[in-house]
């Protein structure tokens, strides 16, 4: 496969488009060597570092061929000599003008020296095979690329730090240490070998949930890209009125009648620059037994997973014991959204900010709104962005690598059951090397070439 290839590979780099400029990257093994047939360095100093080798941009005209006629084109060449460029390999980028047929023209030059035509993304990947990027870290290059919304572009350059593979690496090599006590335990039954594999197991559960590698539902689906943000609280209070507010349009079914949302329901919206996932979760009923089945009660144990929780309470009802209670439920970051404001206020926004202090919570906010109304309304728009839109919210994972987290993760609780239950090692020796094989799948190792080249076949061409 192209991908897996060790030739060179050239490609336009820049948007499509006659812009004043366009760039040509080309990397490989053999980049010096089409360089000195592809340009002509027009100053000495140019030409003293394109013989060394040197780092950096040098002035040369770029042999070009059009019409049948041989032209030179003048080019900015920037030099990147492997390891320390972005593919580790030798790396060359021309700025020149922008028009796509000179562009064409320049990329025909280079693949008439022995350089192919890169696959889409397959400048990233050689950056994954050769060690720069995780997989994670490659893909969020793309995002960062793809989009459209800011705080889409920031969660991907925040995933493009180095923090994540470095974190997953050291949760895998826990595991091989407390795999490597189990299977040796199996090995030489008789004897002693230290170590508390069941209290490192524990450990790591915790560890994962904390990082949010946990599956946001028991339904096995991982949680989405976007932010999630949750409107919570007992029934009746107005959530789904408020949600269709914060729409802009009727999405949610309202009815006064408890209990009308039975399962979790969300939309994507876009509020200002931020674009983030509306959930409107089931009402908490605090006298009924039955939340509304099976699928309310899934919406209910939810509680917490979400980047945002916006506790709707209803103002025209006085604050009493159900709400304490629910109080306690509820995750952090909190914004309290008393709504009904259009009706005598028997609870306000004080009332509630007391009641958050009372089990050690304090709201990010807390605002006074009416859904009927509208009054409100546009605040808790632009504060809710102002939040999500906040560097402290991020989704740390993508969608493939919280798959594969969720994956260890049910591993490592399986085992954990098992060490507390009838301690067979075989099993628990089983499910760790499952939880070892998944973290190796969050970092993009042990794919098979047809998987990796789906993947990269998704991104943007000279990327």
């Amino acid at each position: 496969m192209q991908y897996f290839a060790d030739d060179d590979i050239a490609q336009i780099a820049s948007p499509p488009g006659a812009g004043l400029l366009g760039a040509i990257r080309l990397s490989g093994p053999n980049v010096f060597a089409i360089l000195a047939e592809a340009v002509i360095p027009t100053n000495p100093a140019a030409a003293e570092a394109l013989a060394a080798r040197r780092r950096g941009a040098h002035q040369c005209d770029l042999l070009l061929t059009l019409s049948g006629h041989r032209l030179s084109c003048p080019a900015n060449v920037m030099l990147m000599p492997g390891p320390g460029s972005y593919t580790r390999e030798d790396v060359a980028e021309f700025h020149l003008p922008g028009s796509p047929v000179v562009l064409r023209a320049a990329l025909r030059t280079l693949t008439r020296l022995g350089a192919r035509p890169a696959a889409p993304g397959e400048f990233t990947f050689r950056a994954f095979r050769n060690g720069r990027l995780s997989l994670g870290q490659a893909e969020a290059v793309e995002e960062s690329i793809r989009a459209t919304a800011e705080n889409r572009r920031r969660m991907a350059l925040f995933r493009m730090g180095d923090a994540n593979p470095h974190l997953i690496g050291e949760w895998r090599r826990r595991v091989l240490d407390a795999a490597a006590i189990i299977e040796a335990s199996i090995d030489f039954e008789h004897e002693h070998l230290g170590g508390d594999p069941a209290a490192e197991i524990a450990a790591l559960v915790e560890d994962l949930e904390q990082a949010g590698a946990a599956l946001a539902e028991d339904s096995g689906i991982a949680r989405p890209d976007l932010p999630l943000v949750s409107l919570l609280g007992l029934t009746n209070a107005g959530k789904s009125a408020l949600a269709n507010a914060l729409l802009g349009q009727a999405e949610f079914v309202v009815s006064p009648q408890p209990s009308t949302t039975r399962d979790r329901l969300q939309r994507e919206v876009k509020l200002g620059n931020v674009t983030l996932l509306l959930a409107d979760n089931p009402g908490h009923d605090p006298v009924s037994r039955d939340v509304g089945g099976d699928a309310a009660a899934r919406g209910q144990k939810t509680i917490g997973a979400e980047d945002l929780a916006c506790w709707v309470v209803d103002g025209s009802e006085p604050a009493g014991q159900p709400l304490r209670e629910f109080a306690a439920r509820l995750g952090e970051p909190i914004l309290v959204l008393v709504n009904k404001r259009d009706l005598p206020a028997k609870t306000g926004k004080e009332n509630i900010v007391r009641i958050l202090a009372d089990v050690g919570k304090k709201p990010v906010a807390a605002l006074s709104v009416s859904a009927h109304s509208g009054e409100g309304i546009a605040e808790a728009k632009q504060t809710i962005a102002r939040i999500v839109g906040d560097s402290g919210i991020q989704n740390r994972w993508n969608r493939r690598e919280r798959t594969e987290l969720s994956t260890a993760l049910l591993h490592l609780r399986a085992a954990a059951l098992e060490l507390s239950g009838l301690g067979r090692e075989e099993l628990v020796a089983d499910d760790l090397r499952s939880a070892v094989d998944a973290f190796s799948g969050a970092l993009g190792e042990g794919y098979v070439e047809e998987t990796l080249t789906a993947i990269f076949s998704q991104f943007c061409l000279g990327k």
